[in-house]
């Protein structure tokens, strides 16, 4: 059993493998079909793990980058006394400036952002202080419509904001504290979240 995926997700894999062993498995093997599935699905585990595993350590990388274009940029802000431009922030990373700008698309995909928004003067660290000083009015509209959308949520979905929203009396968790609560990453939380929000959003139109 793979420890790395919810239950819905390892309810559907187990399907698949079924369909796929039906269609290979060789009646007049003397091999046991129960058997046989058990393998199939053991095999299939094992790789959804190590696909896992690899998601999980080119998002840490990922991060890491995105980290470090923030730090910079406040740093050198700092030292120069003006806003940096994208060729210096590139040059003290050790990057070339087409990776730069990218990675700042990436963010800004990651963070719900428009792509117009970078231009000559944008800096990531300058959006993401903006997003701070707006995060708790926004938690508290979520909260708001969590109370009257709560119903068209999967049980999963209602018990991700609970945790997420502090809606179940237990207070505010993060992405990683939630995730640990399901042994899962915290990106898989946060895709979640999110789908779920779109479906509050969505009802309240």
């Amino acid at each position: 059993k793979s420890n790395k995926l919810l239950e819905d997700d390892l309810i559907q894999e187990g399907c698949m493998v079924l369909m796929d062993a039906l269609d290979e498995y060789n009646p007049l093997s003397l091999e046991d079909f129960s058997a046989y599935y058990k393998e199939k699905i053991k095999e299939r585990f094992k790789e959804l793990e190590r696909i896992e595993d690899e998601r999980e350590k080119a998002a840490l990388n990922l991060t890491s980058k995105l980290n470090d274009i923030v730090l910079k940029e406040r740093e050198l802000k700092k030292n120069l006394k003006r806003r940096p431009t994208h060729m210096e922030i590139s040059f003290a990373l050790g990057i070339p400036k087409d990776e730069l700008l990218n990675l700042m698309s990436y963010a800004l995909s990651v963070i719900g952002g428009s792509n117009d928004s970078i231009d000559d003067n944008f800096l990531l660290s300058e959006y993401i202080d903006k997003l701070s000083i707006t995060k708790s009015e926004d938690d508290f509209e979520i909260r708001e419509k969590a109370a009257d959308y709560i119903d068209i949520l999967s049980p999963l979905e209602k018990e991700i904001i609970g945790h997420l929203f502090g809606l179940n009396g237990e207070g505010v968790k993060t992405l990683e504290e939630v995730a640990d609560l399901y042994d899962v990453s915290s990106e898989r939380i946060r895709q979640i979240r999110d789908l779920a929000i779109y479906k509050m959003k969505v009802e309240d139109e």
